[in-house]
């Protein structure tokens, strides 16, 4: 809880508060019913998070992508903040094989949803979950047990770490006939030629397709 209990009334003051918030400031537009009950979708823990003051940030992330480079899974771990210091880490998934995502996109805007809304209900809610997080049979989805935490990347701030740098550049000497900067300039559509200024996700797929050209070295 935000209010840091002293005793049994500070903890039940703070509940009380909670509740009396959640009642005053969530809409019908903010309830997804569920096999008969009522969650917060993600409308709902913002506008909360709004009245608790809390802020949230992205701590980690990770993308997953299949063979043919979609997206397979996704995870994130995500901070809320309150100002007088509290703070509680969420994390969320989200896999493609849970139900049918319109976009690869929609797997990774999902998998930060579920890891905000778990932050900001840890905090403020003692962990009640939201209806991001919940199936249309009222269990949660498959893909909060399937997508296991990972330990986290490092991601050198967005980047290619040095060793995945080197590494690419080493497997694009046995693949890549043709001008290497070039090859990368069309990878990232003219964005960048330099495989440092890859983002991590990128640097990841880069060396995953560069492995599968050993076998047939691409001119």
């Amino acid at each position: 809880m935000i209010v840091r209990p002293a005793n049994l009334t500070q903890v039940a003051e703070a509940m009380l508060q909670f509740d009396l918030a959640k009642r005053q400031l969530i809409r019908p537009e903010d309830i997804q019913k569920i096999a008969g009950k009522e969650f917060v979708k993600k409308s709902g823990w913002r506008r909360l998070a709004r009245a608790f003051t809390l802020s949230t940030a992205i701590l980690s992330h990770a993308v997953e992508r299949d063979a043919d480079g979609r997206v397979a899974s996704a995870w994130f771990i995500v901070r809320a903040s309150h100002p007088n210091g509290a703070f509680s880490d969420g994390w969320g998934g989200a896999d493609k094989f849970e139900r049918r995502f319109n976009k690869d996109q929609d797997i990774i805007a999902t998998a930060q949803t579920r890891a905000t809304n778990r932050a900001i209900s840890d905090l403020i809610a003692g962990g009640e979950v939201s209806a991001d997080e919940m199936s249309e049979d009222g269990e949660p989805v498959p893909g909060r047990a399937k997508v296991t935490k990972p330990t986290p990347k490092p991601t050198n701030g967005g980047h290619p770490t040095e060793k995945q740098v080197k590494m690419i550049y080493a497997i694009a000497e046995k693949v890549i006939s043709r001008d290497f900067g070039e090859w990368i300039s069309e990878y990232t559509k003219g964005r960048t030629a330099d495989p440092a200024e890859l983002t991590y996700d990128e640097g990841q797929a880069v060396i995953a397709h560069l492995k599968s050209l050993e076998a047939t070295p691409e001119g």
